[in-house]
């Protein structure tokens, strides 16, 4: 498994066990699209999965605002929520009547994606703390992985352009254009 598939799995399991809730998700940005996406998931069938698999931040679930909000969206009754409407059979398909939201910030305020816990009941204020903690962390340590992979990705990308190099040189590669006519001369 690719280390930030890794971490998204391990950061959900801890959200479910904070919470003491047998659903949930971690979405991550595509900030190409400008959505969130389903990285991580425990306790959903395929309709959930294919309803959920791209959020906008205009949606009206949790995850939704919590991405537009850039906070923490608790619904202790997803059957009370006016906002939830739209969603409330897939909520009730799916198994769950609370769900919070907490966004995945960095602690240099860079927007990550959005956790999210779902069962019978929200969290308690203890347990959105540590929710909180745990998506600031998760943030940070996904920010450093990205970083180390692109930097291997980069590495990787150079060392292939450089045996390719090295199978077909050219003068110029390697030497500036002044040197290259010293080379390409027949004295």
């Amino acid at each position: 498994m690719d280390p930030v598939a890794q971490l998204t799995e391990t950061a959900l399991e801890k959200a479910l066990a904070i919470t003491q809730q047998p659903m949930g998700n971690l979405q991550l940005i595509d900030w190409q699209f400008g959505h969130l996406e389903i990285a991580a998931q425990r306790g959903f069938g395929p309709q959930f999965l294919e309803r959920f698999r791209i959020v906008k931040m205009t949606d009206g679930c949790a995850c939704g605002r919590a991405f537009r909000l850039r906070e923490s969206v608790v619904i202790e009754d997803v059957a009370d929520d006016m906002a939830f409407l739209s969603l409330r059979e897939s909520a009730q398909e799916a198994g769950f009547r609370s769900v919070q939201s907490t966004p995945l910030i960095s602690h240099s305020g860079a927007f990550i994606g959005v956790i999210s816990t779902h069962g019978s009941h929200g969290p308690n204020s203890r347990q959105l703390e540590e929710i909180k903690g745990l998506a600031r962390e998760t943030a940070d340590e996904l920010i450093w992985l990205r970083s180390r992979v692109g930097t291997l990705a980069t590495a990787r990308e150079a060392i292939a352009r450089a045996k390719e190099l090295l199978k077909h040189p050219k003068p110029d590669t390697f030497l500036g254009k002044q040197h290259q006519t010293f080379f390409s001369r027949a004295d």
